[in-house]
């Protein structure tokens, strides 16, 4: 199976969320399963420019292989960075008058 080639089977579980939507820049961020790797996912973070020669085309940012701890692991580190954010947060409302 090529790198580029997503099953159809796949797309059907697939989820994501768009991680970026500036202007004309948006990034966007896909989880699926891998049917050849039970317990694994693939994840991948692409972007795309509306002012590209091709606005349609995405350009592959990072792509990783994850089994459930991994996924686990950053689902728990993007806690503890809003929890971070959530405090700063808190203090700049607390320190204004």
């Amino acid at each position: 199976m090529s790198l580029n080639v997503i099953s159809h089977e796949a797309t059907q579980h697939a989820t994501g969320c768009a991680l970026v939507d500036i202007g004309p820049y948006h990034e966007s961020l896909r989880i699926w399963p891998i049917a050849r790797l039970a317990g694994s996912v693939e994840l991948s973070i692409e972007s795309r420019f509306d002012t590209a020669i091709d606005p349609d085309a995405s350009r592959l940012r990072y792509r990783t292989t994850l089994d459930r701890a991994g996924l686990v692991r950053m689902k728990d580190a993007i806690g503890q960075a809003i929890a971070l954010l959530a405090i700063q947060d808190a203090q700049r409302v607390g320190g204004q008058s």
